[in-house]
């Protein structure tokens, strides 16, 4: 009974230090974590001036639109970005938008009105969402098309030297558009 006695408080004290041992060793990472986390919390102000940057660029890629400017609305992209337009399949890279939208710059002129919903940044990453409307005017004798309320959503990553860069493109009518009639 003694020789039990004696294993039982050998054990306790093992398992006593240990626990003690795992208390303080879980301690002490969570109090290095949670400096860790302090020292990596968003400063507000950094938070404002990324989203600043980019609603620049939401606002820069508007306006070289409107301008005309394929050169410019291509600076946006990252080289590798996607345009997902709708009802047609994404456009992969910088390469394969240019064909894509070269004959809308060539034939119309763009009036393009955003209105920016929200913008989230966290480290290389940001997003834009907000609505598109505005006209596609031809510059040959032909209708003007109106660009009915679109919801667009732009996903951003910043690239080597700092600058925020569209990776994704997506946008699509708020409203469905009515199917053909059948008559009976």
């Amino acid at each position: 009974c003694v020789l039990a006695d004696e294993r039982m408080n050998k054990r306790n004290r093992t398992y006593g230090r240990t626990g003690v041992t795992v208390c303080l060793g879980s301690l002490a990472c969570l109090i290095l974590s949670a400096s860790c986390v302090a020292s990596k919390q968003a400063d507000p102000t950094s938070a404002a001036t990324e989203n600043q940057a980019v609603e620049k660029v939401v606002a820069g890629l508007v306006e070289a639109a409107n301008a005309g400017d394929l050169e410019a609305v291509l600076t946006y992209f990252a080289e590798d970005g996607v345009a997902m337009p709708p009802n047609e399949m994404p456009v992969f890279g910088t390469r394969l938008i240019r064909p894509r939208i070269q004959p809308l710059f060539e034939q119309s002129r763009l009036v393009i009105f955003l209105t920016s919903e929200e913008t989230q940044t966290s480290g290389n990453f940001a997003f834009a969402r907000g609505y598109m409307s505005g006209r596609i005017e031809p510059k040959n004798p032909a209708l003007t098309r109106y660009i009915e309320d679109n919801a667009y959503l732009m996903l951003l990553q910043k690239d080597s030297g700092g600058s925020w860069k569209i990776a994704r493109l997506m946008f699509h009518p708020m409203w469905p558009h009515p199917g053909p009639v059948s008559r009976q």
